[in-house]
């Protein structure tokens, strides 16, 4: 059982002066600087929690808001959801007769986790459940006058709902919603938009402010004979899926058009470089430090960088940035600059709230710099996905799904990159990155330990039809196997079938770089009987290991290794060391080329 609390310290010793809050207010107002100046608010209305229950609340979340609690927090968001989670609790127990905390008996502790589960979700409603129950149970003990026998009870009560919590999370469905194919094609098209129709929209943009000038009414919006104007403007068309079949002269084309242009570079920047949204609302125009300004030595290829915030911890952090994420950000910079320079703001997502309005037809708490929210962003980006995929469920388009997919995505060809992912994410250790984004992943933890009968009879017919196979066994070994194979294949009907006649205990641990029909004795990553070991499953140990081979459909993927290790050499100043390394894993590289019949 938890240590009694402290006594209460009185009111008049709570001084949320420095915050701005006075604390006998009904209304408290959280400031969240969010970039560049730019303030947004949280309104804390306690005029509907029962006088009995609204003191309390307050000295609560001010012992918080002031460092005198063990979950301290000046998180606005944070504070705001305690704030709803406990309103709710008292408005309850004060429909139940408990008028005070002091009131509580222990017999409602139960009904009250009943009567706020999330309904029809059960795994989902338990990790919920158990977020309200630590907020309300924090409350009560820390500041609540409840008697030990109530705390007692929550205690008791806490550690159900901790093991029920941790039951429901491992039966949990985890589901990445869209498919790998899917995203990889709304990637290609949003590239393609940046790249090939941000030229298009820029430049229609530029024809469309000019022709705006003097086509205005005294109130600031566009007269008929600005449309009338824009109808006739040259356009060349669109070349990406989202923008083919877009018209931006007619109608709300323009507005439809910036929109999704806008949601296609959320959508590379949140896949590509894993922000959560709450560090992309704070990007600004300066975020991207170009390779160039790094101090790289001359011809040195290296990726940009973007300087934030970790939104959970505070923490300054550098986020490595794809080329097509520095080019998204860029285009958003251009596209936003006339905003930008109208309300005085470095900051990049101000597009959305004037989009489809001028200045003066905005509200005047609308006039001054506002940065997209969490919902505006997610409407942007499924508009583009509609566009690029008709018929696609947006619904399923969401942050944290996209961050997942690319650690999984990584991780599924290259278990040895996950130091680097947990660098990308703002993790201080890779066991997080593995265990909350990696690990989450059925198929990736299963493959190898199921038998998957259509990549098994998929990678032998390969095998047997190829004319150059690089393998480390000797040559009657592996000329063997593949007759064994070729028998298999012509005997069974079914792909299970194949799989009964091959014996029991075949794993296959396909990649990028070639198969791994494992057997544990001769395995050179320290596998054990589940199959390959991830963690030192590399193609460096591959290529020296008994059980890989390769065929020319890996050509392409050795033949860029080796370009990066060429130009890895190329590099001044690197350590002998990592230049002996690099050279035979080139020397290796280029031993599987000439193997598998590669043009090298």
């Amino acid at each position: 059982m938890k240590s009694l609390r402290q006594a209460t310290p009185p009111v008049s010793e709570l001084s949320l002066d420095g915050l701005g809050i006075n604390f006998e207010d009904d209304e408290w107002f959280l400031r969240r600087n969010v970039i560049d100046g730019i303030v947004e608010t949280r309104r804390l209305d306690f005029s509907c929690i029962p006088d009995g229950w609204k003191v309390p609340i307050k000295i609560y979340l001010a012992l918080a808001m002031l460092g005198r609690l063990e979950r301290s927090t000046r998180y606005a968001l944070v504070l705001y959801e305690r704030f709803i989670v406990l309103r709710s609790f008292a408005v309850w127990c004060y429909e139940e007769g408990v008028d005070s905390p002091s009131d509580l008996s222990p017999e409602l502790i139960c009904p009250w986790t009943d009567a706020s589960r999330a309904v029809g979700r059960v795994e989902a409603g338990a990790t919920r459940m158990r977020a309200k129950f630590i907020c309300v149970e924090d409350f009560l003990l820390n500041v609540g006058d409840v008697s030990a026998v109530v705390r007692a009870e929550m205690v008791r009560v806490g550690k159900r709902m901790s093991k029920e919590a941790s039951v429901a999370a491992k039966k949990r469905k985890v589901d990445d919603d869209l498919s790998e194919q899917e995203c990889l094609m709304l990637l290609a098209d949003a590239i393609k938009l940046i790249e090939e129709d941000g030229p298009t929209i820029e430049a229609f943009m530029g024809e469309v402010m000019a022709i705006e000038a003097g086509r205005l009414c005294s109130a600031g919006r566009r007269m008929n004979s600005f449309y009338i104007a824009k109808r006739s403007l040259p356009l060349n068309g669109f070349r990406s899926k989202a923008l083919a079949k877009l018209d931006p002269r007619v109608g709300y084309g323009e507005q439809i058009m910036l929109k999704i242009a806008e949601g296609a570079a959320i959508f590379i920047i949140s896949l590509l470089s894993s922000m959560r949204p709450s560090e992309s609302r704070r990007l600004t125009t300066a975020s991207v430090k170009p390779s160039n300004a790094l101090g790289m030595p001359a011809g040195a290829e290296t990726s940009d960088l973007i300087e934030g915030v970790l939104s959970k911890s505070g923490r300054p952090h550098e986020w490595v940035a794809a080329p097509a994420v520095s080019d998204a950000i860029a285009f958003l910079e251009r596209l936003g600059r006339p905003i930008r320079d109208h309300v005085g703001t470095a900051a990049l997502f101000v597009l959305n709230m004037y989009r489809g309005r001028g200045p003066a037809e905005a509200r005047d708490d609308q006039r001054g710099a506002r940065v997209d929210g969490y919902v505006a962003l997610r409407r942007s980006m499924r508009a583009f996905a509609e566009a690029s995929i008709p018929g696609l469920d947006s619904e399923k388009l969401n942050f944290r799904p996209l961050r997942r997919f690319m650690a999984r995505f990584i991780a599924r060809r290259d278990r040895s990159s996950l130091g680097a992912l947990a660098y990308q994410y703002g993790h201080l250790e890779a066991r997080i990155t593995d265990t909350y984004y990696v690990g989450l992943d059925r198929d990736l933890s299963t493959l190898l330990e199921e038998e998957n009968a259509n990549e098994v009879v998929s990678a032998m017919d390969d095998l047997i039809s190829a004319e150059h196979v690089y393998t480390n066994l000797p040559t009657p070994v592996i000329a063997e196997s593949i007759s064994r194979m070729n028998g298999v294949l012509e005997r069974a009907s079914t792909n299970l079938e194949v799989m009964r006649m091959l014996g029991a205990g075949v794993v296959l641990g396909p990649c990028d770089w070639g198969y791994c029909f494992y057997r544990e004795a001769r395995s050179r990553c320290d596998g054990d009987a589940n199959g390959p070991n991830p963690g030192k499953r590399t193609p460096s140990t591959c290529a020296g290991c008994l059980n890989f081979t390769a065929t020319a459909k890996h050509a392409p993927w050795w033949e860029l290794r080796r370009q990066d290790l060429i130009s890895f050499l190329k590099l001044r100043g690197i350590p002998e060391q990592s230049r002996r390394i690099a050279e035979e894993r080139l020397a290796s590289t280029e031993l599987i080329l000439k193997k598998i019949g590669s043009s090298l």
